[in-house]
């Protein structure tokens, strides 16, 4: 799933909200998630407002149930 990043929330474990298709969705990520930008490995300090990213572990996000009801995402790409 690909979206824009909204907001990234200051908690534990780190939850980000997002836009995708006009639609805002709260995700949580894994304490081990993975952050790739440009094909290199990255931090948890690369994710800012309006970055677009990509969720590669979680393609079909259903965006009426909370995040709760969701994995934590593991894998996350920086697409720009």
């Amino acid at each position: 799933m690909r979206a824009r990043i909204v907001e990234v929330m200051e908690s534990w474990p780190l939850q980000l909200i997002l836009d995708s298709d006009g639609e805002q969705l709260f995700v949580d990520l894994d304490a081990d998630v993975r952050v790739e930008r440009a094909g290199a490995e990255g931090g948890l300090g690369a994710l800012s407002p309006g970055l677009q990213v990509e969720l590669a572990d979680a393609p079909s996000l259903d965006r009426r149930a909370s995040s709760r009801a969701h994995p934590p995402v593991t894998r996350l790409k920086i697409l720009g």
